[in-house]
């Protein structure tokens, strides 16, 4: 068992690394946090069970690795690490214990198989480059954990891929050295645990092959494999401790004082690396500032500049990226979208037509282009591009009927609409509305088509939950008044019209129907 101190120390090493601020600092990697805290009770619970066989503690420890996997798929360790448990405690090599671990593989490699299976990608596998980029990624965590400076949002691979690069050369040199000092130290159980817990952990993470949209490391992927580090580094402070009681000089204040200015430097490191999280332009301010050629960073500070309503700056920012990947189908589209919005519609139409010629499967492309269509009246173009993007939406997106299929349906049934082609924009409507129930569009514009059709209360209902979703859209109020005096509700309808004024003084609409409601 731990002593107080080194779980101490190993608790500050790894509350205060700034290698974890990322999964802290960046909401959206709060599963890190809530995977980990499910996975460490897991492992808790376990030991126990191994030292009192009691199967309560069996039970807890399989439901919290269930609870980690649904929280991260990186749990997808869990059983694996078991068996490393098993090892360091001492057991035998038996049959049971491998029955032990069925009900985990089943609860865990189920939920993780599923994930993967939504959010797979083929991965390419070329000899030799892929062997050292897994090498490299592989030494990259242990390097940054042990070396903690420099942490980066986004890490580039080292290029070119080749052993002759200092980068490559480093880590095969380094990963030989681990090999030999881990054969020399293999009866250190503690040194062999925190590695094997490591790599372990970490293996499900490591990359054969890089691309402009994927992290090809990232610093939340150390948050949990760091945990057997922390521990041996309390393990080797309490050993030095132990060690300087039998010194004519005080050597523990020595240590203390080294501890401690560890922990300030980190806790320093910290601090700065957490200002980097303050805001998307930031956070990629921090990457272009080690990383100016990296067309990625450059696309996604664009998308932070076009959300504040800054477009000149985000038109500037995707177009570098263009000038330094050409054939980078995300930026030119995006391009497109703000050149759209500023009502450059020839531009807009040529980068989603780009982007379409990188990538003929680009079903967001083919839906802008259409919306650059349906704004130029060219109304066929976009039924022809709609009904590309619908066709090239992915098997898993179709699975998990996404709110952009709502959007592609929703715009399709409005250039049908516009078409007159009013049977085919209902069917549309209710396509996008079964994924989307609170798609307004299609909502107001069902609503429309029911009118037209003569369905007023069908009509009347869907105006009903489009004002609950949006309560401040003059229109509806308006359109909702017309059908309401259509059905003889005037004091209803003279209701909305009021709704309607308060909201948009000069409606002429509504003022030229209050007019007829008061005659």
């Amino acid at each position: 068992s731990l002593s107080g101190i080194v779980a101490a120390v190993a608790a500050l090493f790894f509350g205060l690394h700034p290698m974890h601020v990322e999964s802290v600092a960046w909401i959206t990697e709060r599963k890190d946090v809530l995977y980990g805290s499910f996975y460490l009770l897991a492992l808790i619970f376990y030991w126990d069970y191994l030292a009192g066989k009691r199967k309560f503690f069996y039970a807890a420890s399989l439901a919290c690795g269930f609870l980690s996997v649904l929280a991260k798929p990186m749990a997808l360790s869990l059983p694996f690490v078991l068996f490393l448990l098993d090892w360091f405690y001492g057991r035998k090599l038996e049959r049971k214990i491998f029955f032990e671990k069925i009900p985990f593989g089943l609860a865990i490699f189920s939920i993780a198989w599923l994930t993967y299976a939504m959010n797979s990608r083929a991965v390419g596998f070329v000899f030799p480059e892929s062997i050292l980029i897994w090498i490299w990624t592989a030494l990259f965590y242990i390097r940054k954990f042990l070396f903690p400076w420099d942490f980066l949002p986004l890490y580039q691979l080292p290029s070119p891929i080749q052993i002759t690069h200092p980068e490559f050369a480093f880590s095969v040199i380094g990963v030989l050295f681990i090999g030999v000092v881990l054969f020399y130290f293999r009866k250190n159980r503690w040194l062999i645990f925190a590695f094997l817990f490591y790599f372990v952990s970490i293996f499900f993470l490591l990359r054969f092959d890089d691309r402009v949209d994927l992290c090809i490391v990232a610093d939340r992927f150390m948050y949990l494999p760091s945990i057997g580090i922390c521990i041996l580094a309390g393990i080797y402070f309490k050993k030095l401790w132990n060690w300087g009681r039998h010194k004519n000089f005080n050597f523990q204040m020595i240590a203390i004082s080294a501890m401690a200015g560890c922990f300030l430097f980190l806790g320093f490191s910290t601090y700065r690396q957490s200002q980097i999280w303050g805001d998307e332009i930031s956070f990629w301010n921090s990457v272009l500032k080690h990383y100016p050629q990296a067309a990625l960073a450059y696309n996604q500070r664009a998308l932070a500049y076009k959300a504040k309503g800054d477009l000149k700056e985000a038109l500037r920012d995707y177009s570098q990226a263009i000038a330094l990947f050409p054939d980078y189908d995300f930026a030119l589209t995006n391009r497109g979208t703000v050149y759209k919005e500023m009502g450059k519609y020839e531009s807009a139409w040529a980068d989603h037509s780009r982007a379409i010629a990188v990538n003929p499967g680009f079903s967001e492309a083919y839906f802008n282009r259409g919306n650059v269509s349906f704004a130029v009246g060219d109304f066929k173009g976009a039924l022809a591009d709609y009904d590309k993007a619908i066709q090239t939406v992915s098997i898993s997106a179709r699975r998990k009927s996404t709110p952009y299929q709502a959007e592609v349906y929703s715009r399709r049934g409005s250039a049908h609409f516009f078409a007159k082609h009013y049977d085919n924009a209902l069917w549309d409507f209710n396509q996008a509305l079964k994924i989307d129930s609170n798609n307004i569009v299609a909502l107001d514009n069902r609503a429309i088509i029911f009118s037209l059709r003569g369905e007023k209360e069908k009509a009347l209902q869907d105006f009903a939950r489009s004002l609950i979703l949006v309560p401040q859209n003059p229109i509806n109020y308006v359109n909702r008044a017309q059908l309401l005096n259509q059905v003889g509700d005037r004091a209803g309808a003279l209701r909305d019209i009021a709704a309607a004024l308060a909201l948009s003084p000069d409606n002429k609409r509504a003022l030229a129907l209050k007019v007829i409601l008061e005659k």
